[in-house]
């Protein structure tokens, strides 16, 4: 009996051990992606995806700059 509550302890520690890698890893990922910043105050009403090459995404934003209750 006490043998098994180790083990699954020891295993449990592993697995937390292995998750917290995985998001040390995506947390890494993350910090990589590239942000851009606009000039503008808007919504993005539309995304195109343009092209993929090498894992990276080509796209073009559609940015609605009107302002709210604005009829233009």
């Amino acid at each position: 009996m006490a043998i098994n509550v180790a083990n699954q302890k020891l295993d449990r520690e592993f697995k937390l051990a292995q998750l917290r890698e995985q998001l040390s890893a995506v947390e890494e990922k993350l910090n990589g992606i590239v942000q851009v910043k606009s000039p503008y105050s808007g919504t993005i009403r539309r995304i195109k995806f343009d092209r993929q090459t090498d894992g990276k995404l080509a796209v073009t934003l559609y940015l609605d700059t009107t302002s709210p209750g604005s009829t233009n």
